[in-house]
């Protein structure tokens, strides 16, 4: 497990890198993406931005445009995308997303776990194959 900027595991179980280590060892997976986060004025989300930051497909300035939502954080964190069957680059961990159809609330996991125990209880699992929306390095 990587250094946490609080010294343990960050918010959902993810690492915060922080340091020009950090920055070398992002620099070295293959894929890696900024995660932005932004708010809608009734919830947070969060966006694995697949094209370059500010660009013209940037995904975080289109919900900004289409969801009247402001970006909070331009890289909340980084992560890398799945494949089409939601399976993770080597390394990689699954982080899945799961929707509330009762709310607007989201959440993410990297626990299979607690997907299956959120859809028993009515939520949507979102992205690729069972839910995973994005990859991030973790134990193998």
């Amino acid at each position: 497990m990587l250094e946490s900027s609080r010294g343990g595991r960050g918010r959902e179980g993810f690492d915060t890198w922080t340091g020009p280590a950090a920055e070398l060892s992002l620099a070295l997976i293959p894929g890696i993406r900024d995660v932005c986060r932004i708010y809608t004025g009734a919830s947070h989300f969060f966006f694995l931005a697949l094209f370059p930051h500010g660009g013209p497909d940037d995904e975080c300035v289109e919900a900004t445009r289409t969801q009247a939502a402001v970006v909070e954080t331009w890289t909340a964190f980084h992560a890398t995308p799945p494949n089409a069957t939601g399976a993770c680059p080597a390394g990689q961990v699954p982080v899945f997303r799961l929707w509330d159809p009762q709310g607007t609330a989201h959440r993410l996991t990297t626990h299979k776990s607690d997907v299956d125990m959120f859809v028993e209880r009515g939520w949507v699992a979102e992205g690729f194959g069972d839910g995973v929306v994005m990859c991030v390095p973790g134990p193998a």
